[in-house]
């Protein structure tokens, strides 16, 4: 009897271990059912190409998305499952952002192709590299398109004259441009601002 369960017990761990890898293999390479290795060569020279953003707005906005310009991409989605914010990762950001944008049919397999593309572009891009890409392409409302347009529009400001509270409002609103509207709902968004930079400024005091 003993001899049959353990028998079973390892034909189950084989099986568990050969779908395991079997699953790793299908997301990984799952982005090649929808881009060509040209496509996303362009894509990534893309992304390393979008301008920089200043240095203060990398900053709060780690700060506000849950340390998602450091975290890797499997580190911030358990994070996030577990304090339940729901920050994704900025790799996986991106690549939403790329297939639709691009009429990528996906929706199939949309976690496997997102996960796949964002674990590429890990490879071959920085965090801070997507961010620049998709503050580029944000629709900021307002007829705003791209971080520096919204930046003149609302600010009557070049980007990197902001001082933080701009840059902070930039922050809330690429969370939701429609619900964080300056121009609608500018308590609401004074008031997220405020508790931003507080923990800016909280954090500052905890590193001197």
């Amino acid at each position: 009897m003993k001899k049959r369960i353990l028998k079973f017990s390892k034909i189950l761990f084989l099986l568990g271990l050969i779908s395991s890898i079997t699953l790793y293999i299908i997301i990984i390479n799952s982005w090649k059912f929808h881009l060509t290795k040209f496509e996303l060569s362009e894509f990534t020279k893309d992304i390393k190409l979008a301008k920089k953003l200043p240095k203060k707005f990398y900053e709060l906005y780690n700060m506000e998305f849950d340390g998602s310009l450091k975290n890797g991409i499997v580190e911030q989605e358990f994070k996030s499952l577990m304090s339940g914010t729901n920050e994704p990762s900025i790799n996986l950001w991106s690549s939403r952002f790329y297939l639709h944008s691009n009429n990528k049919k996906y929706y199939k397999n949309m976690l496997f192709t997102l996960h796949s593309l964002a674990l590429k572009l890990e490879k071959k891009t920085t965090k801070k590299e997507n961010l620049n890409w998709i503050m580029s392409k944000m629709d900021f409302i307002n007829s705003q398109n791209g971080i520096r347009s919204a930046s003149n529009f609302y600010f009557g400001k070049k980007l990197f004259d902001l001082n933080d509270e701009e840059l902070a409002t930039l922050v809330i609103m690429s969370k939701n441009p429609s619900l964080y509207n300056p121009l609608r709902r500018p308590e609401l968004i004074k008031s997220k601002v405020k508790i931003l930079i507080s923990k800016k400024l909280k954090n500052q005091s905890i590193t001197k």
